[in-house]
């Protein structure tokens, strides 16, 4: 499994400790789709990364998050979760290889998208529950490199805001495959900034 030097940054204040509890949903499927939309969030800081060292790296890392989206909505089942696993270790940056922030929430958002893949082919909450973890540790890591103190910063709000906004249309739908996984998507374009703050592209 793929690991996070911004999984350090979990020493995370009141606010946001109550925010990693909130309702979520807790059935397999509505957890999955829960779980893309977390990554598709994290998407941009990879891609910004792609871009600044002019990789197409981006591209995979869409194509795999893609064939879960066809994994979830019933599309394709029969994904081989382990090559993709592979496909993504291929593209995960290494920090020691690069000199700028960049890379750490790009790293964070393969990490991320290794725990929805792991859940994917066997499932486990846990794996969701990693995904917000990796999520907030991202956003409390670009916190402390901006020198920004506490637990009431505008980023936070809007990771609550949009995983309410998350559970709202996994609620509403959860009688319908399609119609759940169509409304979640539609909340990820809904989107147009990371967790960070990067806009997608």
């Amino acid at each position: 499994m793929l690991q996070t030097c911004a999984l350090v940054h979990t020493n995370f204040g009141e606010n946001v400790e109550k925010q990693f509890k909130h309702q979520k949903p807790t059935d397999e499927l509505g957890a999955l789709a829960y779980g893309a939309a977390m990554v598709a969030r994290m998407y941009p800081n990879y891609a910004l990364f792609a871009e600044l060292t002019e990789s197409s790296d981006q591209q995979v890392f869409a194509n795999i998050l893609n064939l879960v989206w066809e994994y979830i909505g019933g599309k394709n089942q029969r994904i081989d979760f382990h090559k993709q696993q592979d496909k993504l270790e291929a593209i995960t940056p290494d920090p020691e290889a690069f000199d700028f922030y960049g890379v750490w929430p790009a790293m964070d958002a393969t990490v991320a998208l290794g725990s929805l893949l792991a859940a994917c082919e066997l499932w486990d909450a846990d794996e969701i529950d990693a995904i917000e973890l990796v999520s907030l540790s991202t956003i409390g890591h670009y916190l402390d490199v901006m020198e920004e103190v506490g637990d009431d910063s505008p980023l936070y709000d809007a990771e609550e805001d949009y995983q309410q906004a998350l559970w709202k249309a996994i609620e509403h739908h959860k009688n319908s495959r399609t119609q759940l996984v169509a409304a979640v998507r539609n909340v990820v374009k809904e989107r147009v900034v990371s967790n960070i703050g990067l806009e997608a592209g």
